[in-house]
């Protein structure tokens, strides 16, 4: 009796591939982007409407962000979905 493989999908090639490959680190584009502006995670928290620990969360990957917030990143960082959140491709 032989035991099937299991196949794994083919991942999407995005534009921005040279943050996509950082799995562990996908969200640094967020850090880089917030420094850019020299604003803290109180700063974007404060702009946003959302928690400081909110914010943590999705630079540090734990969590995802709603659709809301992340257009309000966008608008905020002046960057689109597909560079701020190559992997997150329920949002496009």
């Amino acid at each position: 009796m032989k035991l099937g493989k299991k196949r794994r999908k083919a991942k999407k090639i995005y534009e921005s591939s040279k943050y996509f490959s950082l799995k562990g680190a996908k969200r640094e584009r967020l850090v880089n982007e917030r420094k850019n502006l020299k604003l803290t995670q109180s700063d974007v928290a404060k702009k946003l409407g959302v928690s400081i620990s909110l914010i943590s969360s999705l630079e540090s990957n734990r969590s995802r962000p709603s659709l809301e917030v992340a257009l309000k990143l966008q608008e905020l960082y002046d960057v689109p979905l597909e560079q701020l959140f190559p992997d997150d491709n329920d949002f496009y």
